[in-house]
């Protein structure tokens, strides 16, 4: 094979396996977890946790959310920078990343989906 073929295999080898890789890295869901089960190890980790949502204060940029899963509850920091209209106590799945501030866990939701649970 000439020098051109192989690059021309190579680059197209190349975007077939970044483009695999990102869509395998969408389709994954993150592990589902318990509000009383997260620990220090969890920081920065990315989770999903539903529960019944009560909103604690509404800005212009966010939502300062409770979400409650049966058990134990936890703040939630939602941006809004999509579209979705949240009540109270309307049943929630929440993906996002545990952070502490001032000595509590909270999430910072990346996404978050109305459920009929």
């Amino acid at each position: 094979m000439n020098e051109n073929t192989l690059l021309k295999i190579s680059l197209l080898s190349s975007l077939i396996g970044i483009l695999l890789i990102l869509f395998i890295s969408e389709s994954i869901e993150p592990p589902a977890y318990k509000i009383k089960d997260i620990t220090n190890k969890d920081i920065d980790k990315l989770v999903t946790i539903s529960g019944e949502l009560s909103i604690l204060k509404e800005t212009e940029g966010l939502y300062l959310l409770k979400l409650f899963d049966g058990e134990s509850t936890i703040v939630v920091i939602a941006f809004k920078n999509e579209q979705i209209i949240l009540n109270n106590n309307e049943r929630v799945k929440i993906k996002g990343k545990i952070v502490e501030y001032n000595g509590e866990f909270e999430l910072q939701a990346e996404q978050i989906i109305k459920t009929n649970d």
